[in-house]
């Protein structure tokens, strides 16, 4: 069920992130099809950082020796400028994958923002993509979803998804995933009345 509120639909968690298998298929899209906005999809939906936090992106924020990446500003949505992140917890540091530093060792740029790029430009990406390998629509937040969801389902603590999100607390992260906790606990339950 949509909800609407202030004449704009809320559609539910369940439509806002992609199934383990599409998002393979779409990373492995993104791998063999490096453009400027095929790798800021793909720094998304490795890293789940926010549309904002990937665009800030600069060299400097690139740990090529430690494989991590630093989230330490925003780029502002409506005036383009860089800003502060959203919360003291948003500052962070997050560990990459490998094969990501393989494509950016090779990825060409102006030598400022990796990513210079709008909200508009990349969901329209994200729309022709999903078109063409045959996936759900989605917007470019709904990869930051799918990591999490991923991560989740794979049994990654929810502290430490938490803070790879760079949400304020732990909280948020609890009623954002509620729908896969839930999941978890049914399995968990199964578990635990298998052993008696």
């Amino acid at each position: 069920m949509n909800l609407v509120y202030n004449q704009k639909t809320i559609k539910p968690i369940e439509e806002k992130f992609l199934e383990a298998e599409d998002a393979h298929k779409l990373v492995a899209y993104c791998e063999k099809n490096i453009t400027r906005g095929n790798f800021c999809i793909l720094t998304g939906i490795l890293s789940g950082a926010r549309f904002g936090e990937v665009r800030a992106l600069i060299d400097s924020d690139i740990d090529t020796k430690n494989h991590t990446i630093s989230i330490n500003k925003a780029v502002d949505r409506l005036t383009g400028k860089d800003k502060e992140t959203k919360n003291k917890q948003s500052t962070r540091i997050i560990a990459m994958p490998d094969r990501w530093f393989q494509i950016y060792k090779n990825y060409n740029h102006d030598g400022k923002r990796l990513f210079d790029i709008s909200s508009n430009a990349i969901n329209k990406d994200m729309r022709y993509i999903a078109k063409k390998i045959d996936i759900k629509p989605v917007t470019y937040h709904a990869l930051r979803h799918t990591h999490a969801s991923m991560l989740l389902a794979n049994n990654v603590s929810m502290q430490y998804v938490s803070e790879r999100l760079g949400h304020a607390n732990l909280s948020i992260t609890e009623k954002v995933y509620s729908h896969l906790l839930e999941d978890k606990r049914k399995e968990e339950e199964k578990r635990a009345m298998d052993i008696f």
